[in-house]
């Protein structure tokens, strides 16, 4: 499928397609983001509610994770992570991420040094810990999300050259929390 990328506007994109009705390649989100080739492309999630236990695991650069909106859940059954990314040039947009009234520790944890990392549109929250957790990163956008009923909405460590425009963060202990890297 030839997707638009500014100016790689005739790019061909690998595409994963997760449905839990089976109308998809995957039913299962994890199983999507490991079958995109080297390079990344699109895993896009259709409504449902997907319950994650170990996390999901964006280790691989360029990989878009997309859902369909609220009605598009990623609902921790365990104690930890909702999304991990562990990868640079990661989008990631359009999904209701709950840590299910805490079982969830971190509900997008963006991991040491990765770039260029977007977040837009999302619903955020029922996390222990943080929303959005960031760790000497740069060029993290997070825009436009629902960042609710955490510890903390956003967790910036060490993280600079970022952009947080737009977002509803409400009901949480602290709002925005920044702190020196530590590691």
């Amino acid at each position: 499928m030839a997707m638009s990328f500014g100016s790689y506007s005739s790019r061909v994109v690998a595409t994963r397609v997760v449905a839990l009705d089976g109308t998809g390649d995957f039913t299962d989100i994890q199983s999507a983001i490991n079958d995109l080739p080297s390079g990344g492309g699109v895993v896009y999630v259709k409504e449902g509610t997907y319950e994650v236990s170990s996390g999901i695991i964006i280790n691989k650069e360029n990989v878009s994770l997309i859902g369909s909106g609220k009605s598009t859940i990623i609902k921790n059954t365990a104690e930890g992570s909702g999304i991990y990314v562990r990868a640079s040039g990661c989008f990631i947009s359009q999904l209701n991420i709950d840590g299910n009234n805490n079982m969830g520790i971190i509900g997008i944890d963006i991991g040491l040094r990765c770039t260029e990392v977007k977040i837009l549109s999302c619903w955020i929250h029922n996390f222990s810990s943080y929303g959005i957790g960031t760790y000497r990163n740069a060029g993290v956008l997070i825009e436009g999300n629902f960042i609710y009923s955490n510890g903390v909405g956003i967790n910036f460590c060490g993280t600079n050259s970022s952009t947080v425009v737009g977002n509803w963060i409400y009901d949480n202990g602290a709002g925005i929390t920044m702190a020196d890297a530590w590691f």
